[in-house]
């Protein structure tokens, strides 16, 4: 699966239907080629979209996954159509060898983006660090879980994760709490639209 940074795209192009089942997140580079052949990329579009995965276990943040733990990534991950839009969300290989789903925001993909590149087919076997960082999320202090390349640091002073050795412009600004989903656990989310596809298959 290819993973870029983020615009929403309407599929059907018509700009006053913002439904969330007409939305979809496209990279500039992406969305500029849906500029032309419109009947050939709304089919391409509604397929991606449709595109559904019969998930597992979803991991339990704080007890399962932790701050400063290190995991590998499992699976190119799917999207998952939630309440609040499209989830990220990834197979990880926790330490003891056990697997799980999880969710991962926007910021993590972008730094995931810089750090293994934008096919997550080449993130398969690779390492993320976990860091857990206080923000506020819907007026209230929560923990929010980053999964990022294990050299990102987080710069003070800038507010940035960065990546030593790499130039300014692939620093990846903390995404404000606020613009999170508006659930306190995604995941939680995503393994409710799981189930709802589990029952729908019966």
């Amino acid at each position: 699966m290819i993973l870029c940074r983020y615009l929403d795209n309407h599929i059907d192009y018509n700009k006053k239907n913002s439904n969330l089942n007409n939305l979809i997140t496209l990279c500039g580079s992406c969305h500029t080629k849906t500029n032309t052949n419109r009947n050939y990329w709304i089919k391409r579009l509604m397929s991606i979209y449709k595109k559904k995965i019969s998930l597992g276990k979803f991991l339990e943040k704080g007890k399962d996954i932790c701050d400063g733990d290190v995991v590998e990534i499992a699976n190119e991950g799917k999207q998952v159509e939630g309440n609040f839009g499209i989830q990220d969300v990834f197979s990880i290989k926790l330490k003891n060898g056990e697997t799980g789903n999880i969710s991962f925001n926007r910021t993590s993909i972008n730094a995931l983006i810089d750090g293994y590149g934008e096919d997550s087919i080449n993130w398969i076997g690779k390492k993320v660090k976990i860091m857990v960082i206080k923000q506020m999320v819907s007026n209230k202090l929560t923990n929010v879980y980053y999964f990022l390349h294990p050299d990102t640091v987080l710069d003070d002073e800038s507010g940035q994760f960065i990546i030593p050795n790499k130039t300014d412009k692939d620093n990846i600004p903390v995404v404000e709490a606020d613009s999170e989903q508006p659930n306190d656990d995604p995941n939680k989310e995503a393994q409710i639209a799981a189930d709802e596809d589990k029952k729908k298959v019966k």
